[in-house]
């Protein structure tokens, strides 16, 4: 009978990490979301697949629903203007699913865990130079938000767990319009040390204040002395996330490609993916876990291969990440 108790005490005591699927659920509903761990899919939609002859491009091997499950919480939705629909793409790589679709399997997900929440980082996808393209996203984008009504959450600097329950919180690169809802950015940052200056403006005009931006998003680490930039950055935004104000937000990629073109360029392909989270899934999580270093917050860490430990030889962490990430929102009794 004691050992029984014992092993169902450990169980219980161990709920809130080992149901990935729901970790949200347990946290207290006046936690700032901006001082929470958060795990993220860089170019999410690829794990639906890559229509055309071109396999290249893929960034994640699960779907939006798998990477759910698995405990992801961000995803980096980016739609392009296709036969007069938004179509999610990767660059030039058109994925097999719309915009519709993403995020009717977001709010499919959250109808069935109402105390979860997902963020959709979004960006858009070819034409971003064209004015005419631009305004025909802006305005389409703009409309599929707005008539998710309720199921989608008007952006403050400080909102919290219990306020975000059950919707989605967008948070784009471009602008768009005809909605009050979520927020755009402006300052984005590829630089090799990523950007403590950029901005989170609210659409909602009733909200006076923007959130302080710190985003790393070194996407092309294709020598080893780019790789060893791109670790000190991860580790750096890591570090101040922990301190910081909850009306600072952090977006830190671990995404990124290794491969060159004839040692030359970056080329963008699967390979070059696998590698890079080979490399940068298993230092951040050796960081997040060595020495029992607990910071109380990593603020959203944006991933490849979200939620697959391992792809063919490359052991690129995607499982053991995601749960060091969500560990953190679970220490000291938060």
């Amino acid at each position: 009978m004691k050992t029984l108790i014992i092993i169902l005490t450990l169980l219980f005591s161990s709920i809130p990490i080992c149901a990935q699927s729901r970790w949200i659920s347990h946290l207290a509903d006046s936690i700032a979301v901006s001082r929470l761990s958060i795990p993220g899919s860089h170019d999410s939609a690829t794990g639906e697949g890559i229509k055309g002859v071109i396999k290249q491009g893929r960034t994640q091997n699960k779907n939006i629903a798998q990477q759910w499950q698995c405990g992801i919480r961000a995803f980096d939705l980016r739609p392009a203007i296709c036969n007069n629909e938004l179509h999610i793409c990767h660059g030039p790589l058109k994925t097999k699913i719309s915009f519709a679709a993403a995020i009717d399997t977001l709010l499919t997900l959250l109808e069935k865990n109402p105390d979860e929440f997902a963020i959709v980082l979004l960006r858009q996808e070819r034409d971003n130079s064209n004015k005419e393209k631009c305004d025909e996203w802006s305005k389409k984008v703009g409309q599929e938000i707005n008539q998710l009504g309720k199921r989608t959450a008007i952006f403050h600097p400080a909102i919290t767990v219990g306020e975000l329950r059950g919707k989605i919180l967008f948070l784009s690169r471009n602008h768009y319009e005809g909605c009050n809802k979520g927020a755009i950015i402006k300052g984005w940052s590829h630089s090799q040390k990523g950007t403590k200056e950029a901005e989170i403006i609210p659409y909602d005009t009733d909200t006076k204040e923007s959130a302080r931006l710190h985003v790393q998003d070194f996407y092309s680490p294709t020598q080893p002395k780019l790789q060893e930039c791109k670790i000190v950055a991860i580790k750096e935004f890591i570090d101040n996330a922990a301190t910081a104000a909850p009306s600072i937000w952090f977006i830190n990629h671990l995404s990124g490609y290794s491969n060159t073109l004839f040692g030359i360029a970056g080329l963008a392909s699967d390979k070059g993916y696998k590698k890079n989270a080979a490399h940068n899934n298993r230092i951040t999580y050796d960081y997040l876990t060595k020495d029992n270093r607990q910071p109380n917050s990593c603020g959203i860490i944006m991933l490849d291969y979200a939620g697959s430990e391992y792809v063919g030889k490359f052991h690129t962490y995607g499982r053991s990440i995601i749960r060091a990430i969500i560990e953190l929102n679970f220490k000291n009794n938060r």
